[in-house]
């Protein structure tokens, strides 16, 4: 069964923003430690190592895919933001397998459709998932017309 379990703080200290929201999140599913992903929202301020390393402690194994904000987050408690924020969600299904990857685009000249090929294909094989190979979608919008006309 789909579950999200979510959290926020407002706390300076990545570290203890981390436990707190992880504590919070415990507190919504006793079965944290077995969600498949963390999406993970922060204050441009904090040490992302640090963060990482205290969601690689706290919830061993999960990915946490995540990006940052200046101003802050929105969370089911309302705007939470400062001089350090983070707010986090965990989705946890049994059915649901997750493969985090990244390529190096090192030039210009390199094809980003290859590219994004190679990444679904390695976060397939991450997501120990392979019977689906993965499609790409993105197909060009072409140019829009304009629908007044100048005299």
């Amino acid at each position: 069964m789909f579950k999200a379990s979510v959290g926020a703080s407002s706390q300076t200290d990545p570290r203890k923003a981390v436990a707190e929201v992880v504590g919070k999140m415990r507190q919504a599913d006793e079965d944290l430690a077995s969600s498949a992903v963390v999406f993970a929202f922060s204050s441009c301020a904090y040490s992302h190592k640090d963060m990482l390393g205290e969601f690689a402690a706290e919830l061993p194994g999960v990915p946490v895919i995540g990006n940052t904000s200046h101003t802050g987050v929105i969370t089911s408690d309302g705007f939470v933001g400062g001089a350090g924020f983070l707010g986090a969600m965990t989705i946890h299904d049994p059915d649901l397998a997750v493969g985090v990857a990244s390529v190096a685009k090192t030039d210009a000249s390199q094809n980003a459709v290859e590219l994004g090929e190679k990444v679904a294909h390695l976060a397939m094989a991450h997501a120990k998932r392979r019977e689906r190979q993965p499609t790409t979608s993105w197909r060009p919008l072409p140019p829009r017309r304009s629908t007044t006309s100048r005299a």
